[in-house]
């Protein structure tokens, strides 16, 4: 069954998974959370279902995802994979540039890498390009040096 599971995909190439996070479907979302082999599967963008449920804010997925053992440090683009507005950024990087504070939060207290910069700029400036305020407040403490 999982193989087949694995096989299904959209024209973004979005598995079942990914479709249960962006449509925030709850039972689907528990139901394939049970084949393990989709929970790092990537779209054609490079995104997992924790890059999807990170940017749209879903922290009950993002809580089961990071328990069901995704990998919180995979990195996917955004923008023109061909172009200059290419980067590269993990999961905690798209819950910034969103503003999704209680996702950062999750994800930091789940070991994710505040200081990451995959070629797009550190999760710091996601969240400064896009003006999330509280979220650059959250990193800055959690940033400074004991």
């Amino acid at each position: 069954m999982e193989t087949r599971l694995k096989g299904l995909v959209d024209k973004k190439g979005n598995t079942i998974l990914h479709i249960a996070v962006i449509d925030n479907l709850e039972d689907l979302f528990e139901s394939c959370l049970g084949h393990h082999g989709l929970i790092d599967e990537r779209n054609y963008a490079g995104k997992t279902a924790l890059h999807l449920a990170s940017e749209y804010g879903r922290i009950w997925m993002v809580e089961r995802l990071i328990h069901g053992g995704a990998n919180i440090e995979l990195t996917c683009y955004t923008g023109d994979p061909y172009g200059d507005s290419c980067k590269f950024g993990t999961p905690l990087h798209h819950a910034c540039g969103m503003g999704h504070g209680k996702v950062v939060r999750l994800l930091l207290s789940a070991g994710a890498d505040a200081r990451g910069d995959y070629g797009g700029g550190c999760p710091m400036d996601w969240a400064r390009e896009s003006g999330q305020t509280a979220v650059i407040d959250m990193l800055s403490s959690c940033l400074r040096p004991m």
